[in-house]
């Protein structure tokens, strides 16, 4: 069995990355090679790699953004979906919530029907456990922010009644009432 020709590409941009010793470097080596305009599959590779690296180095907008690119250059819908989750994922860590719900319109216009709501349903749950971390290190209005965002999009009742009862929660715990007795008078 002959091996894939992304593996072969993989494997080789890993070797050749051996040599340096720091993230830096090694990034510093994928940005020059993708300045000399190497075949489609070696760029996407690149890319991943590049992304893997920057999240590593908690740099997770530009990792985001390579991920993108790498999904720009995937062939497959399905392998552009992969990576646009995981886009998706390292924008909301980034606090890019804007970028995170345009990237995530990109991968439902290429999902299947059936597919589609798992892609929304991966945004609201990477929302959710993003205010569930700010919520544990006592970030309450980073908490609040994200919860916020969460009721903008398409999310059901039940699931708006929770984010809502936590959003009171919230504000009565950074010491706002009036803006609990406002979310209040919306449950009702």
């Amino acid at each position: 069995m002959e091996p894939k020709k992304e593996d072969t590409v993989y494997n080789q941009l890993f070797r050749e990355l051996e040599q340096y010793r720091t993230e830096e470097r090694k990034l510093e080596h994928l940005e020059n090679l993708l300045k000399k305009n190497p075949d489609q599959e070696t760029r996407k590779t690149a890319f991943v790699i590049m992304a893997a690296l920057q999240s590593y180095k908690m740099w997770y907008n530009s990792a985001a953004k390579s991920y993108h690119n790498a999904a720009d250059l995937a062939k497959t819908f399905s392998e552009k979906i992969d990576l646009l989750l995981k886009a998706i994922t390292l924008f909301v860590t980034a606090r890019d919530y804007k970028t995170a719900e345009e990237v995530t319109r990109q991968a439902v216009v290429l999902a299947s029907s059936k597919d589609k709501d798992s892609i929304r349903s991966h945004l609201i749950n990477t929302y959710l456990k993003q205010a569930d971390q700010y919520e544990a290190n006592k970030m309450f209005n980073k908490t609040i922010k994200v919860l916020s965002r969460l009721l903008n999009l398409k999310i059901d009742n039940e699931q708006k009644k929770s984010v809502l009862e936590r959003l009171v929660y919230l504000y009565e715990k950074i010491g706002n009432p009036i803006e609990a007795n406002k979310i209040r008078q919306q449950m009702r």
